[in-house]
């Protein structure tokens, strides 16, 4: 059957998102027009996956609705920074350097604190749900893509309140990314659309800075 998507953005359309990206960096890097030197912005990622042509419909609507979910965050933020990144030091805080079974717990117990607004409660939810999901594909050591992050540094993703830190696996850091995203929340489907955004670009980006910088 072939894939189809309709919103909202679920955890498994998140998993799919990822992976196809992760299946074709290099063609997304084709569409990049940098400096030399310098490493893409997410905008950047985004617009270059949404030109390549050899993604299916479905990809293309869900890499669209990521990048419209992105952008509306990054204006949020710029309205209201300080909130912005409590939320994020707050996950960055909590699941920083740990393995995925370990980042899961670790929103568990965030999860398990009294007084989360409706807000964060949903983000963390989502976060949660999104590495579930995808753990035995797009967070898994085993997957292809992240021989090309073998020895590696993490890149910074922007929009956000401080860089990324080290993390001992490139699955890591991509889970690290999605899930420190994905916990902003909002209405509807948007912590998933978001989270694929942020990592998109953090795993095209440690591409380009490893081996086109």
């Amino acid at each position: 059957m072939a894939d189809s998507y309709e919103p909202p953005f679920t955890a498994e359309d998140h998993t799919k998102l990822v992976a196809a990206v992760m299946d074709k960096p290099l063609h997304v890097i084709r569409y990049l027009s940098l400096a030399p030197g310098r490493s893409p912005t997410t905008q950047e990622v985004l617009e270059a996956a949404l030109k390549v042509e050899s993604f299916d419909t479905a990809t293309k609507a869900r890499l669209q609705d990521a990048a419209n979910a992105f952008f509306a965050l990054d204006e949020e933020r710029k309205r209201d920074e300080a909130a912005y990144n409590e939320r994020q030091l707050r996950v960055r805080t909590a699941l920083d350097g740990k393995s995925l079974e370990d980042k899961i717990t670790a929103l568990d117990e965030l999860l398990s604190r009294e007084q989360l607004d409706d807000r964060t409660a949903a983000g963390l939810r989502f976060a949660r749900d999104i590495l579930t999901d995808g753990a035995s594909t797009i967070y898994s050591a085993a997957n292809p893509f992240y021989e090309l992050l073998s020895d590696v540094e993490p890149a910074g993703v922007e929009p956000s309140g401080a860089p990324a830190s080290g993390h001992t696996t490139g699955a890591q850091q991509v889970a690290q990314v999605d899930a420190e995203f994905a916990s902003h929340g909002g209405g509807g489907s948007i912590p998933g659309a978001v989270a694929g955004a942020a990592s998109i670009g953090a795993a095209v980006g440690v591409i380009v800075d490893a081996f086109f910088a």
